[in-house]
């Protein structure tokens, strides 16, 4: 009798350890569900088949155990991240200037490692914003005052740019900075030559050719990384799978050629994959591939046998045992998704297109290669087609077709460029891999012509209902033909009822969400009216988070109240313009000519709010002034909350004089409010009772509940 579910260990224990770094995620926001579900459900699985006598309690038990495993895991990560630090300190910092950021555009802000801090040692590294980045050089070592504070990576959308770089830190203002010159690590020195031989014989694309041989896409400019992602293309310049191939092709065709055992053939190749995978910082896709290449050459010598599924598995389990936080990467879930997408919809494409019989034509052979790129594009965008619906609300479709023509262009620019890294004569193969380069930018602007993207929306679930679908489409489920026509037929009704429910807009209620980012709170409150209030500097990553709650609601009105006029950012309204904008209220006394010019444009009223004025009515806001603007009060139904301007001593004057607030949203004087029992909301995280941490939670979701406020962590709770 034939199993029902073909099983493999490897997907058993990277899906029950998955599932225990995000049975730790919810613990931490006080959410138990999903890991006494998961316990329960395995323990009972495993005592059902033991009584039944059947060897599927040990798969069970297999599972709890890498539930566990996983869960234990991630706390391991998040303790080691506690920093040795209070939330913030003054004092004298030293540390190296690495290359994060720094090679083709000297960006503001600078990556620090082997710091010490008061001539303490710090784990990790701290960013540290300046205004004249072009001063400092990679390698120089940095002695400079300012204010040391922690960074949250572990919240509710986990920032994985920090676990990446391993930012623990960052320095606010910085004063007295003094640099002196240092040395170069490896992977800097082959970074820096890579980006200078390039800037010097490839003048229209050094830019792209050091973003295909690194991956670091800080050279390029928004309009080339635009045009690449509009025409579907944008993942041949993120170090993957496809790159480790092309070193995998190039030096296994020399290695083949040897007759080699292929434990001997891994050794030899591993050398230059690891070097290659040091120089792109380790990057997560990179290291997936590396190991399934390693799994490759390993059943292989074992096995005679490659199983493309469980390669995928074990290299997914290795990543996530390194850096858990990993498992929240929009990269390494693409990255995973279109591996499992080639391995369930493309070997089925494939396996039908072998029982064909070859073709001798040279023409039949070319349209069968053609025929056999296009499937294996199609089968990466299915599999990440929700996952991208899910993160982007949308699908690039053209890229199906356009990787047919760009990579096989892009293999040959990158064997060039490789081969033209080389010294002496080899660098004059570099001119000719920057007109093959050029040749993939025409290709990608005449693609960015078309209508290339899909709108689309889904939940959550839609994207594991897509991975269901996939692996009974696969050949992994032995259903019979009408069985297999019933879950295909069931799977794709829920993707439907997926997508139908994520374009309903979300349910109004009276709210507020907040985005805090140290002096820039930005504040969204909506009511039962659909009405919509934005509350903020309008300067900041904060706006931009609150931009992307109010595109998810199809409000009637949507009104702006501007907290810091002269510093607003023009782009940032450009964004929020795009809705129905009602009314612009300035709440400050400050100018700025270009947003009134820019307002104007877009006919949208501009309004100078007198202090201390009530504004508005299902939604009021009303500023505070306290010889200047201390704070901004927001109240929908009974939900009410304040944003706190100012220093020290106007913080805590301003209690005094709006007792009838339930949350105050402050940058300092927590201990004050923990002292009179009212509730707060700070950047930073400190241990006083009655103050919520955003750096550490994430953003906060206020909803009205019995004549009270209630608190949680979700994005889009309103």
């Amino acid at each position: 009798m034939k199993r029902v579910v073909n099983l493999r260990l490897s997907v058993v224990c990277v899906l029950s350890f998955a599932l225990g770094i995000l049975s730790f995620h919810e613990v931490l926001f006080k959410n138990f569900w999903l890991l006494i579900s998961c316990c329960l459900f395995s323990a009972l699985a495993a005592v059902l088949f033991a009584c039944a006598r059947k060897k599927y309690w040990i798969i069970c038990l297999a599972a709890l155990c890498f539930l566990f495993l996983g869960f234990a895991n991630f706390y391991r990560v998040y303790s080691c991240r506690k920093e040795n630090f209070a939330t913030e300190e003054k004092g004298v910092l030293q540390g190296r200037v690495t290359d994060i950021g720094r090679n083709g555009n000297a960006q503001n802000y600078l990556y620090l490692e082997n710091c010490t801090f008061e001539d303490q040692p710090l784990l990790g590294r701290v960013s540290m914003y300046v205004f004249n980045p072009e001063s400092y050089e990679t390698g120089d070592v940095v002695v400079v005052f300012g204010t040391l504070r922690q960074t949250y990576a572990l919240k509710d959308d986990v920032e994985t740019k920090y676990v990446r770089y391993n930012v623990r830190y960052e320095l606010a203002d910085a004063k007295n900075a003094y640099a002196q010159s240092g040395s170069l690590t490896l992977g800097e020195k082959a970074r820096k030559y890579v980006y200078d031989v390039a800037s010097r014989f490839m003048p229209k694309n050094a830019d792209v050719a050091y973003a295909l041989l690194t991956g670091d896409r800080n050279t390029l400019s928004e309009d080339t990384r635009s045009l690449f992602t509009q025409a579907g293309i944008i993942h041949l310049l993120v170090v993957s799978g496809l790159h480790v191939g092309f070193v995998v092709g190039a030096f296994g065709f020399a290695l083949k050629r040897l007759k080699l055992n292929p434990l001997v053939e891994l050794t030899i190749l591993l050398v230059p994959l690891g070097f290659y995978a040091y120089v792109c910082g380790f990057a997560p896709s990179i290291m997936r591939a590396v190991v399934m290449t390693a799994c490759l050459y390993l059943t292989r010598f074992i096995h005679g046998k490659y199983d493309m599924l469980s390669s995928l598995c074990w290299a997914a389990l290795f990543i996530l045992i390194v850096q858990p936080a990993y498992l929240f990467d929009v990269g390494f879930q693409l990255s995973v998704l279109s591996v499992f997408g080639i391995s369930t919809v493309y070997l089925q494409i494939a396996r039908k297109l072998n029982k064909r019989k070859t073709a001798q034509n040279v023409w039949k052979k070319c349209a069968r290669k053609v025929v056999d790129s296009v499937a294996l594009s199609f089968a990466c965008v299915v599999g990440t087609l929700f996952l991208s619906a899910y993160v982007f609300d949308g699908v690039v479709w053209a890229g199906i077709f356009a990787n047919v023509v760009a990579i096989p262009l892009v293999f040959v620019a990158f064997l060039l460029s490789v081969f033209g890294m080389l010294p002496w004569v080899f660098h004059y193969l570099l001119p000719l891999a920057d007109k093959v380069l050029q040749v993939v930018v025409v290709f990608a602007r005449a693609v960015e012509k078309l209508p290339t993207v899909l709108p689309l929306k889904t939940l959550g679930f839609g994207v594991v209902v897509s991975v269901i679908l996939l692996f009974v489409v696969g050949g992994y489920v032995n259903f019979s033909k009408k069985g297999k026509k019933f879950a295909c037929v069931a799977c794709a009704f829920l993707l439907a009822a997926s997508v139908a429910l994520a374009s309903f807009p979300v349910g109004y209620v009276n709210g507020v969400q907040l985005f805090v980012e140290r002096n820039k709170t930005t504040l969204v409150a909506t009511n039962a009216n659909k009405e919509v209030a934005v509350v903020g500097a309008f300067d900041g990553y904060s706006a931009y988070r609150a931009l992307d709650c109010v595109g998810r609601k199809n409000a009637r009105e949507v009104i702006l109240y501007v907290t810091d006029t002269s510093n607003a950012n023009v782009d940032v309204f450009r964004g929020y313009c795009d809705f129905r904008v009602k009314k612009v209220y300035l709440l400050d006394t400050g100018g700025n000519d270009e947003l009134g010019a820019f307002l104007a444009q877009r006919n949208v009223p501009v309004v100078r709010a007198q202090q201390n004025e009530l504004l508005g009515n299902g939604i009021t806001v009303q500023s505070v002034y306290d010889g200047g603007l201390s704070g901004v009060v927001v109240k929908t139904g009974k939900v009410s909350v304040a944003v706190v301007l100012g220093n020290e001593i106007k913080t805590k004057r301003f209690e005094q004089l709006r007792q009838d607030v339930g949350l105050y949203v402050v940058t300092c004087a927590q201990e004050y409010f923990a002292q009179k029992g009212l509730k707060t909301v700070s950047y930073y995280q400190q241990n006083v009772f009655g103050n919520f941490g955003a750096n550490r939670c994430g953003n906060f979701t206020i909803l009205e509940k019995s004549g009270t406020i209630q608190l949680n962590f979700r994005r889009n709770g309103i």
